[in-house]
């Protein structure tokens, strides 16, 4: 199996564009973001984590810094970040793909340096609505992603403008960033959140360009996702606020 490695950031697609991937390729879920135990157990790489011990989780933090990074769902158990981490993971990997977000890699292109396995880059132009995203995850009570519908109640939200700048000039810095770092090496391939969530973008000579880089024949070539936007259930009261055209411009990935 050649495994794809699908690089971004958090509210720019990644769960979709993994789960359409590991579908056309028959495949019943996501590979998934590297969040906790069992992701790295269904890519054979269980044996990478280490646990925490008492003191360290309890009372010394500063032993989880730098190039440790603790499970976002399993706390109890640590992973140390490393040039050859992610090769090691796609050697041992039965998937089509996983995701991995910036902040795993601790937003630092040299933890790529050593990788030779083909990665997509999924860039979301438009850090603006990105941040809104990132802003209604963060402040409320409601799922990530949507897959029934049927059972969710629309949300009204109140943004804080101040906030949403701050979250929008750290999206656009650290997308600049990568796409920077990556942009000259052959093994990487760029697409955007703004093409792949029409299914129209979904041609045949689109999904032939991604067979070929990826290695592989797609068997399953009109899998749609079961996946709603969020955006579909939430009404936000100060939109005309929000919606600033001079931001969201200067926000926008080009």
């Amino acid at each position: 199996m050649n495994t794809t490695i699908l690089l971004s950031t958090q509210r720019s697609g990644t769960t979709f564009f993994d789960r359409k991937i590991c579908g056309m390729y028959g495949f019943p879920r996501q590979g998934g973001e590297l969040l906790r135990r069992h992701s790295f157990e269904i890519h054979n790489s269980d044996y990478l984590l280490k646990r925490h011990s008492i003191t360290e989780s309890l009372g010394n933090q500063d032993k989880i810094q730098g190039e440790i990074k603790t499970l976002h769902a399993d706390k109890d158990y640590f992973i140390e970040i490393t040039k050859d981490l992610l090769s090691k993971i796609v050697s041992n990997s039965d998937w089509p793909m996983f995701n991995i977000q910036y902040n795993f890699i601790r937003t630092d292109a040299q933890f790529l340096e050593k990788v030779d396995t083909q990665i997509i880059h999924l860039i979301r132009k438009n850090c603006w609505l990105r941040s809104i995203s990132e802003y209604i995850m963060k402040t409320q009570d409601f799922p990530p992603h949507i897959t029934k519908p049927e059972l969710q109640t629309e949300r009204v939200v109140s943004i804080d403008k101040n906030k949403l700048i701050k979250y929008a000039k750290k999206s656009y810095k650290n997308v600049q960033y990568f796409r920077e770092k990556l942009k000259e090496k052959s093994n990487v391939m760029v697409v955007y959140y703004e093409d792949i969530a029409r299914e129209e973008y979904w041609t045949d000579d689109f999904i032939k360009k991604l067979e070929s880089f990826m290695g592989q024949k797609f068997t399953n070539k009109e899998y749609r996702p079961p996946h709603t936007k969020v955006s579909n259930f939430v009404t936000i009261t100060n939109e005309e606020e929000i919606m600033d055209e001079e931001l969201i411009q200067k926000y926008y990935i080009n």
